[in-house]
């Protein structure tokens, strides 16, 4: 899991158990719990620090002032920012203007749809997140906070909180996700030496790309505690558990377009945007002998990452 710009790593795991000749496919969800990541931002009178590190601007006042760049201006007051891995103030790479200035220092400002006015104050964040500006009458939305105030839309003062025009901001941290319905495949008894498919038993999967950016999907499996071995061709104590990416190919001849499952992980799908889902069937083989007939767990792992 990389912890920053909250990309979160998510798996998804089917649990396939073998008893006295049942072989039963179930799910089991293993969610990354991450402290989510909120923009806070305030007005202080002293320099920017602690858990709001980044000034984003400065005013001359808390009501009806002028203001300033962070560099350009010896202006006591700060709107200082932070609750975001690796913030900043930057107005290159991914970032978003906040406001024009008119000069460095003693400046009118100006909403960032304007052009005029050649200084621009900026909050960035790393590549991944997602930064939007608003200005609203009257208060910010639930999930913006509030940088300050200002008079108007162009050639404004600004203050902390006394202007009816708010300035709004928003940082959207990535989220990586993924779900599997139904997620539970039960493919009954079955002999050694047999093969069954999702497609016999009308129980294709299907996964859900549910976070907020595109995604690839990735797919393992496991070998058994018997021990069942995973491996490409079945034999004694070994069992083949194959993949077909059912949303690309034809998948109703096998072994035709199905590939063998490793216990490392193997490219499922690419690219998959946002709210999208993607088809999957499954195909096992039996072991041509086995000593094996209590329970087995033959774990399939789909993993989602950041495109």
């Amino acid at each position: 899991m990389n912890k920053r710009g909250k990309k979160i790593l998510f798996l998804v795991v089917f649990g396939l158990t073998l008893f006295s000749g049942l072989i039963l496919f179930k799910s089991k969800n293993f969610d990354f719990v991450q402290a989510q990541e909120t923009l806070s931002c305030e007005v202080r009178s002293s320099a920017c620090g602690d858990t709001k590190p980044v000034e984003v601007f400065r005013m001359q006042n808390t009501t009806n002032a002028h203001a300033g760049t962070p560099t350009g201006s010896s202006y006591t007051y700060r709107v200082c920012c932070g609750g975001i891995t690796d913030l900043g103030n930057s107005c290159s790479g991914n970032y978003a203007v906040v406001l024009r200035l008119s000069s460095q220092t003693n400046a009118h400002v100006q909403q960032n749809t304007y052009g005029n006015y050649s200084y621009p104050v900026c909050l960035s964040a790393p590549s991944g997140n997602s930064i939007s500006i608003a200005y609203r009458s009257g208060s910010c939305n639930a999930d913006e906070t509030t940088l300050a105030s200002m008079s108007g839309p162009t050639n404004a003062h600004v203050a902390s909180t006394a202007y009816t025009t708010k300035i709004c901001a928003k940082v959207t941290g990535v989220n990586i996700s993924v779900s599997v319905s139904d997620g539970v495949v039960s493919y009954g008894i079955m002999p050694t030496n047999t093969s069954k498919t999702t497609i016999d038993l009308n129980d294709t999967q299907t996964l859900t790309n549910d976070g907020n950016v595109t995604e690839n999907f990735n797919i393992k499996g496991q070998n058994a505690p018997c021990p069942w071995t995973l491996a490409s061709t079945p034999g004694t104590d070994q069992y083949v558990h194959e993949f077909c990416k059912t949303s690309e190919v034809s998948c109703a001849s096998p072994p035709t377009n199905y590939t063998p499952l490793t216990t490392t992980y193997q490219t499922l799908y690419t690219g998959v945007a946002a709210s999208s889902t993607r088809q999957l069937d499954l195909r096992i083989t039996t072991p041509t002998s086995t000593n094996c007939f209590t329970q087995q767990s033959v774990d399939v792992t789909i993993q989602a990452v950041a495109y």
